[in-house]
């Protein structure tokens, strides 16, 4: 996995944490604990988060700290991650929930900071946040919701549910002001869709949608 941040990249390859300079410049920055699969990586102002699914990760610019969360509310399992308004977000697997960090503080984590896509029963799949919405996408549903500031800060939109869910947690990925993904819709069928603020179209053409129902499994596929 990898971000830009600041006019660095920073990449986890194998289970190193690596800042590379425009000129090619690579930097060890940190250690995680496993060095297979995917990861999640978001950022916010001076502080980046890695999830691995067994433990995660914060790495502090302004200081180069890499530090592993040892906050007992954290939720180690978890994948994929986005951040909004100084918070990190993070999907607990199998289940329709997300955690909120402090602000500021991907360290700090309080159990009762956390709420559920609501809208329809769905596991929650993966999660992003694109243009201060959040979108979290479930199995066949997405939800859309935004930091209203009250004690949960963040709230459901009202009357705002899309019918797609997600196929692949790693394939959903900002593209300019857009967000696009793997879906799947409650018929089981996979297809590549666009999502612009709440309207969203399906991108593939015939002959891509052929080849995707010709594999067995679909989940473990990955975007950027």
């Amino acid at each position: 996995g990898m971000i830009v941040h600041k006019s660095l990249l920073y990449a986890v390859a194998a289970n190193k944490l690596y800042s590379v300079t425009t000129a090619g410049t690579a930097t060890e920055r940190g250690t995680l604990s496993t060095s297979t699969g995917r990861i999640g990586i978001t950022a916010i102002d001076n502080e980046i988060i890695i999830t691995d699914g067994t433990a995660g990760y914060t790495y502090v610019v302004s200081t180069a700290t890499f530090a592993i969360i040892t906050d007992v509310d954290y939720n180690d399992a978890a994948e994929v991650c986005t951040a909004q308004d100084g918070y990190f977000l993070v999907a607990k697997p199998s289940s329709d929930q997300f955690y909120i960090s402090a602000v500021d503080n991907g360290q700090s984590w309080v159990s009762t900071q956390f709420a559920s896509a609501e809208g329809h029963y769905d596991l929650l799949v993966s999660l992003i946040s694109v243009k201060r919405n959040l979108y979290l996408i479930g199995e066949t549903t997405t939800e859309v919701w935004f930091n209203s500031g009250a004690t949960i800060p963040f709230e459901r939109i009202n009357n705002v549910f899309i019918d797609k869910g997600c196929a692949a947690k790693f394939t959903v990925a900002q593209v300019g002001d857009s967000i696009m993904w793997l879906a799947m819709n409650s018929q089981g069928n996979s297809e590549i869709v666009k999502l612009d603020g709440f309207d969203i179209t399906t991108v593939q053409n015939r002959g891509i949608q052929y080849r995707m129902g010709k594999h067995t499994t679909i989940s473990d596929a990955f975007a950027f």
